[in-house]
């Protein structure tokens, strides 16, 4: 177990049970692969896996140390190709659309944050990997982050604040409440109590390599002041081209979104028949628009809904049915078209 947790049966079982979930989605993962295979699919895709975040367990989901932000990464191209190599390469979350696109021809828009690591369109390699902290559930915190890949830096924005936040799911775990009991009986060593600081320092920086669990922190030690500086220079600079939004409060943020605090709504979508096509089209910049298409008479299933990427052919008697949405906004009312 790493060595922020405590021996405990209650926590090994919690450990368990993650692993054997792990074990279940490796083997929903076979299912898709064979039924792609079975399509005769499998050797012209590329397949990538990872996950959505860091461990699921406390001090691992909804924090920005490693354990909350490093996350598996699996590529299968056709054929096996590059199979049993491993790319070292520092690669952020926001990049995988950007290489998806490199993949499949299709061109970089520029105003997407990501860098393509693979594919036609591959950057240069990264040199940082940036993370923040803001709000979690109903919680809040500000702290920003940057990594070369083994050094990284931390700046606590609210130092007043403890690590450690009462997020309501968490608190529902059995590994959870067993780590609160240990604590207020006071049976927790010094490293399994450094999540529970009630405050945090204003800065922070690990050697991930020889400190892999980011449990000893060196930003006061001169011997790296020189990369505290680099790092901090590095988040400074990404924080201002990213006009970073974490300083305004929420409120005074939603506000310039919705003036008067009045939700703006998706303007519904508008229908263009060329013969039996129908264009769809919506004036709201930045909407995207889903469509269904059923026989008359008959009312769009929940669960059917596509998204709109071209006009779609209407044959007779059946009707096009289009909804507009855009995020932050209230989605358009449904509207209905028939030949």
């Amino acid at each position: 177990m790493p060595p922020y947790y405590p021996e405990s049966p209650v926590i090994r079982r919690d450990m368990a049970r993650m692993y054997s979930n792990i074990m279940e989605m490796d083997k929903q993962v076979g299912v898709m692969l064979k039924e792609l295979e079975g399509y005769g699919l499998l050797d012209s895709t590329i397949i990538v896996w990872y996950s959505d975040n860091g461990g699921p367990l406390p001090k691992g989901k909804r924090e920005i140390t490693n354990s909350g932000l490093k996350v598996p990464m699996l590529i299968r191209y056709p054929h096996k190709e590059h199979a049993g190599t491993v790319d070292d390469q520092l690669i952020s979350g926001v990049d995988f659309a950007a290489t998806t696109l490199s993949l499949a021809g299709i061109k970089i828009p520029d105003y997407m944050q990501g860098w393509a690591f693979l594919g036609p369109q591959k950057a240069a390699p990264r040199k940082y990997i940036f993370g923040a902290r803001d709000r979690m559930d109903a919680n809040y915190d500000m702290v920003r982050t940057v990594g070369d890949g083994r050094f990284k830096y931390y700046k606590n924005f609210q130092p007043e604040k403890p690590y450690i936040q009462e997020i309501a799911y968490r608190l529902d775990m059995d590994l959870m409440k067993e780590l609160l009991r240990l604590n207020e009986e006071g049976k927790l060593n010094d490293v399994q109590k450094l999540w529970f600081r009630k405050t945090k320092p204003d800065e922070e920086l690990y050697d991930t390599q020889a400190d892999p669990y980011e449990l000893h922190n060196i930003a006061a030690d001169p011997k790296y002041a020189a990369k505290l500086s680099e790092l901090k220079n590095e988040l400074e600079t990404w924080m201002k081209n990213m006009k970073d939004k974490g300083f305004i409060p929420e409120k005074q943020f939603i506000e310039s979104m919705w003036p008067g605090m009045v939700q703006p709504n998706t303007a519904e979508p508008v229908f263009a028949l060329s013969g039996n096509k129908a264009a769809i089209n919506c004036s709201t910049e930045g909407n995207s628009i889903s469509w269904q298409l059923v026989s008359k008479g008959q009312k769009p299933a929940e669960n059917k809904w596509q998204i709109y990427n071209g006009p779609v052919t209407v044959g007779p008697g059946q009707q096009l049915y289009a909804i507009a949405e855009r995020i932050g906004y209230k989605a358009s009312a449904v509207k209905a078209f028939a030949l």
